[in-house]
């Protein structure tokens, strides 16, 4: 435990630095939710042991896929300012920003000399620093690019933002690039070649937006993006666009093909298709929630992780209302946990109202049923896994009536391990093949009286009774009834 530390409020009420440094030059060119994801672990590495400092509740609080937490990270981790010391769990080391400046290894200027000057004849109102030459020559290392590749790219860079364009820009689409396969002049060139290919259609894109422009590099890039690595033709791109309406922006269009691209939908008719059914599906998803207790300020994550996946395996609107209500009487109140239950449900072929109801009456009787058992032996505890199990055995294995059970039953009331002993009783009976009520009494000479069972079909079901079905989704085995 420590020494001291600052009270819940005081960290809350203090602040949070940010280096000069990252604000001058890595925020201007980093991806916006990167930047979202760097301040907030600046702000979670002051409270090391609160709940929310982990990979899970930063995604929840700043309303994105964990899975782009840990890819912001793994680009911090490139401009070298961060390091990932381990992936499962997600846990991060922020390292100076200052002794990132400077690259390790040194380099000798003899070696770039051709470089050095045409770089320099690039910025004619400026000169080129010691550790902007030892930035373009640890990029060019590490990323393998040819140096008139990189003349090439920063050239191009030059003309889109004029000569006060600063050079961590610059690396950024250098690595970017590098990633792509884009490493010597003809790669580049080639590249140059596409976004001037591209200039009509993001004309046409950016104008649905709202803006009058032939596209920045940025946008070029998008373009490119969800052209050749998503896989999106033209008319899709544009479809998207209008669905934007007047919020359009290259970044929401960005985000917009992004949904589409996880879902695995790429044409106008799926996405037209998707649009109208959308508003359904965040009603579904505001619905669950309300029914199990919890409220999100935004509906996007669960749509896509949950309600989409379960309409998409054939779940009716009611069905899902049905597991929320049994699972909100079982006490849990957590989308995971019913999306456990909706799991466990599929698996076993229910998925309407109708046929999960009729399971959990199946259920119920038979725990009825063992509970009669429970009763003869002289106990009132409740039903347990184990009693499911040897249950299933004496009826469905060896083929015994409810007669014969709780007759057997009612031979152990004197006994500490009851249904040890049943299973013993009847295990003999299996073996010499004693099938009735007569057979069995006259085997162990004693008797015992009957039971009657009570069969009624319910719909609606208590907490008490969903308990044995619900109470722990994660290690309760499937029952066979």
């Amino acid at each position: 435990m420590a020494l001291c530390k600052f009270t819940s409020e005081s960290l809350i009420d203090g602040i949070t630095p940010v280096d000069n440094i990252f604000i001058n030059e890595y925020l201007p060119y980093a991806p916006e939710n990167a930047v979202r994801v760097y301040i907030f672990g600046l702000y979670l590495c002051s409270m090391p042991l609160s709940a929310d400092n982990s990979a899970e509740s930063m995604a929840s609080i700043l309303n994105l896929p964990v899975e782009t937490v840990v890819s912001s990270f793994m680009f911090w981790e490139e401009q070298g300012i961060v390091q990932i010391v381990s992936k499962v769990p997600l846990e991060v080391k922020y390292l100076s920003i200052k002794s990132t400046l400077a690259p390790v290894k040194k380099y000798k200027a003899e070696k770039f000399a051709d470089f050095n000057n045409q770089l320099q004849q690039l910025f004619p109102t400026r000169m080129i620093t010691v550790n902007e030459y030892n930035e373009y020559y640890y990029t060019m290392d590490t990323c393998r690019i040819e140096p008139e590749a990189m003349l090439m790219i920063i050239q191009y860079c030059v003309n889109l933002k004029g000569v006060d364009v600063r050079y961590p820009y610059i690396l950024t689409i250098a690595k970017d690039w590098a990633k792509d396969g884009i490493r010597t002049y003809s790669d580049v060139e080639q590249r140059l070649q596409e976004h001037e290919a591209t200039s009509s259609v993001i004309g046409q894109i950016l104008k649905i937006l709202g803006k009058k422009s032939s596209g920045t590099l940025e946008e070029r890039e998008y373009y490119i993006k969800w052209t050749k690595s998503w896989g999106f033709d033209d008319a899709a791109i544009m479809f998207a666009a209008k669905q934007l309406k007047s919020k359009g922006t290259i970044k929401r269009l960005d985000s917009a093909l992004d949904e589409y691209y996880r879902m695995n939908i790429f044409s106008e008719q799926d996405m037209d298709e998707y649009a109208k059914h959308r508003k359904k599906m965040y009603e579904i998803a505001k619905n669950v929630n309300k029914i199990i207790g919890v409220y999100y300020e935004t509906l996007d994550y669960i749509v896509e992780q949950y309600v989409n996946v379960w309409l998409q395996k054939g779940w009716e609107e009611d069905a899902l209302y049905t597991v929320a209500q049994y699972c909100f009487k079982s006490n849990i109140r957590t989308l995971n946990g019913v999306n456990n239950a909706v799991t466990r449900f599929t698996k076993l072929g229910l998925i309407t109202t109708d046929s999960i109801n009729e399971y959990l009456n199946k259920l119920l009787e038979n725990d009825e049923k063992i509970m009669d058992v429970i009763h003869a032996s002289g106990s009132n505890r409740n039903v347990s896994t184990l009693d499911r199990e040897l249950y299933k055995t004496w009826t469905s294995d060896w083929g015994f009536n409810q007669d014969i059970i709780t007759y057997a039953a009612s031979l152990a009331t004197d006994k500490a391990q009851a249904f040890g002993y049943i299973n013993r009783v009847l295990s003999r009976m299996h073996e010499n093949k004693i099938y009735t009520l007569e057979q069995a009494k006259t085997f162990n000479q004693t008797s015992s009286g009957d039971k009657k069972v009570n069969s009624t079909q319910k719909t609606d079901f208590t907490r008490t009774e969903l308990t044995p079905f619900f109470g722990d989704l994660e290690n309760f085995d499937d029952i066979e009834v």
